[in-house]
């Protein structure tokens, strides 16, 4: 199981100095053997996550936390004296299960139980099955469609162009088995429009970074169906549309 696999690579740093490996090093170091790149610094690390809905915000009891969390998922500390950080926080390690966490503080990486203190509280959690989507070597992949004419796969992490040109809106044309993936936008002011006609529907713009849900398979010439706000939608701007699979 995947899950276990990340333990036994969090254990197998169990005392390493902190001065090599910080708490937001350990965790990056662990998840890279998963082919997943975390940012460097705890605080980015949780707001990136959160910001692609991967991680939640959380609240209460040690104990009632726990019960939210998996083996392997990850866990973020907010201290009230580190303002200029997003949500103050300045920790993060890794659940481990039955209460017990591995994270890097102190003289180094340890094993120990799920803690708070009056100025550390637990304030963001993340699930990894949406962190990594496979549990294989090689990966997922994506099958790429356009009017039901496969054009061939794209692997996790590829960014896919899809060039954007005038004229009508067309109906996305729905391919058997249609599989919801998430697509993160990496272009820059894309309107986003409803489907399938574009006059007066406009939905917002699209920033770098946004993350949307998207029907790979209802790929039509040039648009890509995607779910914006629980609404299907499309995204395009003048130098063609990007995203890439998250």
């Amino acid at each position: 199981m995947l899950r276990d696999k990340i333990l036994e690579v969090a254990k197998s740093y169990l005392g390493t100095p902190y001065s090599k490996l910080d708490c937001s090093a350990f965790v990056r170091a662990v998840f890279r053997q998963f082919d997943y790149e975390l940012d460097r610094v705890s605080a980015t690390q949780g707001k990136t996550l959160y910001n692609k809905g991967i991680a939640k915000r959380v609240s209460g009891t040690t104990t009632e936390i726990a019960s939210k969390l998996q083996p392997g998922d990850l866990i973020w500390w907010a201290n009230p004296k580190y303002t200029w950080r997003w949500l103050k926080i300045h920790h993060v390690g890794i659940y481990a299960g039955n209460g017990m966490i591995y994270d890097s503080a102190g003289v180094g990486v340890r094993f120990r139980s799920l803690w708070e203190t009056s100025s550390w509280q637990i304030v963001l959690i993340a699930d990894i099955t949406n962190l990594l989507k496979y549990e294989n070597e090689e990966g997922e992949t994506v099958d790429i469609y356009v009017n039901e004419k496969l054009l061939g796969t794209a692997p996790e992490g590829a960014l896919v162009t899809f060039k954007v040109s005038g004229g009508a809106i067309p109906t996305p044309v729905p391919v058997p088995n249609p599989v919801l993936k998430k697509v993160k936008y990496t272009g820059s002011g894309a309107n986003i429009r409803a489907l399938p006609k574009a006059t007066g529907s406009k939905m917002g713009v699209a920033k770098n970074g946004d993350v949307f849900e998207t029907k790979a398979s209802t790929i039509t010439k040039p648009y890509m169906a995607i779910i914006y706000n629980g609404n299907v939608a499309y995204a395009y701007n003048s130098g063609g549309t990007h995203f890439k699979y998250v």
